[in-house]
């Protein structure tokens, strides 16, 4: 299957009409006929997918030619995809082609809805006929900013600070190693989890309310998704946050008693997405 421009639109598209023709034929297609889609791509085509499944997201072996990328789909195991677009770039690129970037969110086979963002590279077969040449696709909710994680270490730092005595020696390693007993601190173990697919109406106090059966819940955090662009409807996306117990074997319980599942009025069964988050260690510089 080749990727043709309708007969309605200009001689010559341009790279927004190509992506928005493409968009919507290929996530019509995984979510109708799945087992169609690697007709979009040809014998010279990569195709990289980090995978459906929570916590697997390490899978970067890059599957080429029309074959291998179909083999691939197959094990991706693809039943009614519902996907939905938040956002699409489009660019020009060398002989011809157009990449595209695509952001949203996805569903399969029933699941809670996660962020993607997929990256495709179109190329021209004929004339305003076109074919995926590289496809690069990744969930979003693993990934965080340095800037919240630098927060988070920040503040665990300004708990733990303890007044230092006065010295007029420099402040080199030697001297930084021999105030601390000639021993190092150890570092702190992280006894953080992930939590995905939070209600948008969560509160703090619900969701320290629903963990605190596994142990002491020391503090939460919850992020809200980012408000669409001027121009855009607002739509309903879930909240995803932290919850940070007192000691790791809460986190173990936690991690032993999944699926875990928030029960609401109206809704006694809705499914959170749990991961062990680390916890970045700071490391001690050389003056």
């Amino acid at each position: 299957m080749v990727m043709g421009m309708p007969t309605a639109v200009m001689d010559e598209p341009t790279p927004r009409d190509i992506s928005m023709v493409f968009v919507k034929q290929y996530y019509t297609l995984l979510n109708e006929a799945p087992d169609h889609v690697h007709r979009f791509y040809s014998q010279d085509s990569s195709f990289v997918h980090g995978g459906l499944e929570r916590g697997k997201q390490s899978e970067t072996k890059t599957a080429r030619g029309q074959k291998e990328i179909n083999d691939r789909i197959q094990k991706l195991q693809f039943k009614d995809a519902r996907t939905k677009i938040k956002q699409v770039d489009a660019h020009p690129t060398l002989a011809g082609g157009v990449v595209i970037q695509v952001s949203g969110h996805l569903s399969n086979n029933g699941a809670p809805m996660r962020p993607f963002m997929q990256t495709f590279v179109l190329a021209p077969q004929t004339a305003h006929n076109y074919y995926v040449y590289n496809d690069i696709f990744r969930y979003q909710d693993d990934l965080f900013s340095d800037d919240e994680e630098a927060g988070d270490g920040a503040a665990e730092a300004d708990d733990e600070a303890e007044p230092e005595p006065v010295s007029n020696e420099p402040k080199t390693y030697a001297n930084l190693f021999k105030a601390s007993s000639g021993r190092p601190a150890p570092p702190r173990p992280a006894e953080k989890i992930f939590v995905g697919n939070l209600p948008p109406d969560i509160s703090d106090q619900e969701l320290i309310n629903h963990f605190n059966p596994f142990g002491e819940v020391v503090d939460v955090k919850i992020y809200s998704s980012k408000p669409p662009p001027k121009g855009v409807p607002p739509r309903t996306y879930p909240n995803y946050g932290f919850v940070i117990f007192d000691s790791a074997a809460t986190v173990q319980k936690v991690l032993a008693d999944m699926p875990v599942r928030l029960s609401r009025q109206g809704d006694e069964g809705h499914r959170l997405n749990i991961e062990k988050k680390q916890q970045q260690q700071r490391q001690i510089r050389r003056a």
